[in-house]
């Protein structure tokens, strides 16, 4: 073995550095360029980042000393190992045809199937046992979606429990019931806020003694984040929406110690892999603070149940084999970042048609992370790492300070009921909207590398609005809009797809063999992004031959893509020739010769700043394509 005097030689031979002087090296390195603008990435929420971070940078974080398992939970709330529950939702639609794919489900790997009942809650102990035959309750947790405010299921499990003569506190589940979460999606509560709140309560004490072990109530933070909400917002919401129904409850006769343990939070899994990690670590460090507020006198009290969903956010209708990566990078942050339990979307669901096949990718993803990644074998495998120790602790700072201006405002339902919520979130969605829209934020396959071989005309809706009312009626306030960020960009092709005929863009290359091809290849993925048709070529002997190439072609838009010093000279022929056979477009803004241009009658102009979605919705109009 290596004895201790070798290891000290070895680590003599590698002395400290100090973090100035890998600051002065960084700064040689970049010869000149900024070192903020260059390295420090920055989020739309406030929040600046480092490109690395050494032990300094964690002094004062007490609880970087806790274990997994003990307050504040930053590390998670398991012990032996990073089990989760895989979850695979079923609609019922007939109560032993659900029953009959969730046992199958399980055989295929799934540990925990989540029943959604819509319109079709169990009425009897009969539909019940039939909805449930077959499964292990003491072993399987099984959870509830209703539609509704109603916990009759409840009593129904209750009466199979003693009739199977079964451990009431062995059965495990959820049966998911959100009144503020249905407010937030629908602007207004099922009846009102006592009524709603009532009934909730109702529930938690008939659970108790009845169903110990099951969760009532359920916090959605994937609301607000499948509405645009950053990952400060989505977290900050959530809490508040967690400490106000601690508030409410504790008003209605409950004690905190009675509640806590009943309630499970929802967060999204988005695709920003260690910010998303990070949050969850966050969420159950925020938590215990809140429930020491209120008075918890059970330390596992503080401790938060956390469901995941892989987020619909950053889906897409058009490439969608694109969101299996997607899912399986949430599906990581949410494993590391220690959920109790994940379901994972389907990548064809933006589309609203998924199948056997899509889901079967969407269970095994989670599978194969769990039996062949052995993600589920280390406990907060993140924990120690300086960047996500980092990140949490500045989550948690923004998260914290957006937390308490809620507060101080009266709370969540004053911040909702005065469309303070909303803007927040809505003003959040426009950031990153506008970003894609100038491709500074990249989604493949849909403001990048389109496949124009692929057509979703058949697909009829893009917003998902189904869960705004259907019927006029006053609102407590205006709903949160559940919406995706590829939204405009899949509305724009939808649009040009379902037009008589496709329209064809024509790319006139000519002069300085470089510009021509840096142009070209930029005006061609402009152009395929709102699903028009690019004819691209390699150059032209001379102007006249690509005026004739696009007169024979009988192009629509005719894109012009070379030097500004050529557009200065050979613009005005091209106008000259062209006028009137197709509308002209420059690649590129000759600030120089602009005017000149312009008088010669070319109008529109192509460059890294054009807002993409305008433009195209501009030559769509031109186009008479509705």
């Amino acid at each position: 073995m290596e004895s201790n005097k070798e290891r000290s030689k070895l680590f003599s031979e590698f002395p400290p550095v100090k973090t100035e002087e890998w600051g002065k090296k960084i700064r040689e390195d970049l010869k000149g360029t900024d070192y903020d603008q260059k390295l420090l990435s920055r989020t739309k929420d406030g929040m600046v980042f480092r490109p690395y971070y050494r032990k300094e940078d964690l002094s004062g974080l007490e609880y970087l000393d806790s274990f997994p398992g003990q307050y504040p939970f930053v590390r998670g709330n398991k012990i032996h190992n990073n089990n989760w529950e895989i979850r695979q939702d079923l609609i019922v639609s007939s109560f032993s045809e659900a029953n009959q794919q969730a046992v199958a489900l399980l055989q295929k790997g799934i540990t925990s199937p989540v029943f959604i009942l819509n319109n079709n809650i169990p009425e009897t102990e009969k539909q019940v046992d039939e909805l449930l035959s077959g499964i292990e309750l003491q072993t399987t947790p099984v959870h509830f979606i209703p539609d509704s405010n109603d916990y009759s299921i409840l009593q129904l499990i209750s009466g199979l429990i003693r009739k199977k003569d079964l451990n009431p506190a062995l059965v495990k589940g959820s049966l998911y019931l959100d009144p503020l979460g249905y407010l937030f999606r629908t602007g207004n509560f099922y009846q009102d806020k006592e009524k709603d709140m009532y009934t909730l309560k109702n529930a938690i004490e008939f659970s108790l003694s009845a169903l110990p072990s099951f969760k009532i109530l359920t916090v959605n933070g994937s609301i607000f984040n499948n509405a645009g909400a950053s990952v400060i917002q989505e977290l900050a919401f959530a809490l508040a929406a967690g400490a106000e129904y601690l508030s409410i409850l504790t008003d209605l006769g409950l004690t905190i110690d009675e509640i806590a343990p009943r309630m499970s939070f929802h967060f999204s899994a988005g695709t920003e892999y260690f910010l998303e990690i990070a949050k969850l670590r966050t969420a159950r460090l925020l938590w215990s603070v809140i429930m020491d507020t209120f008075g918890s006198r059970k330390t596992e009290s503080t401790a938060m149940y956390i469901h995941s969903s892989t987020s619909e956010w950053k889906t897409t209708i058009y490439d969608p084999y694109n969101n299996i990566l997607r899912a399986t990078t949430g599906t990581m942050s949410a494993i590391l970042g220690g959920a109790d339990s994940i379901s994972v979307i389907p990548f064809d669901q933006a589309a609203g048609n998924p199948g056997e096949f899509s889901e079967r990718l969407a269970r095994n993803t989670q599978i194969i992370l769990k039996e062949e990644a052995y993600l589920n074998k280390v406990i907060d495998a993140g924990a120690g790492s300086y960047y996500i120790e980092k990140l949490t602790d500045t989550i948690s700072e923004h998260t914290w300070k957006l937390f308490q201006e809620m507060e101080k405002n009266k709370g969540i339902l004053n911040a909702f009921k005065n469309g303070k919520i909303q803007e927040t979130i809505e003003n959040h969605a426009r950031k990153i909207f506008d970003d894609i829209a100038h491709r500074k934020e990249i989604l493949l396959g849909i403001n990048q590398y389109p496949d124009l071989n692929e057509r979703a005309s058949w697909k009829l809706s893009l917003v998902e609005d189904t869960d705004l009312p259907t019927q006029k009626q006053k609102l407590f306030a205006k709903p949160l809009k559940k919406i995706r960020a590829a939204t405009e960009f899949e509305n724009l092709r939808l649009k040009t797809e379902k037009a008589e005929k496709r329209p064809v863009v024509f790319l006139l290359t000519f002069g300085d063999p470089f510009i021509r091809r840096v142009r070209a290849g930029f005006s061609a993925g402009f152009f395929t992004c709102g699903g028009f048709s690019v004819i691209v070529n390699t150059g032209f002997k001379n102007v006249e031959e690509s005026i004739r190439e696009a007169l024979d072609l009988s192009a629509d838009i005719v894109v012009l893509c070379s030097s500004d010093e050529e557009y200065t000279k050979a613009g005005p022929l091209i106008t000259e020739k062209l006028k009137g056979h197709a509308i002209l477009v420059i690649a590129g803004y000759p600030a120089d010769s602009i005017d000149q241009l312009k008088k010669a009658g070319i109008r529109h102009f192509i460059h890294i700043r054009s807002n993409m979605v305008e433009e195209l919705k501009k030559f769509q109009k031109l186009l008479k394509i509705n």
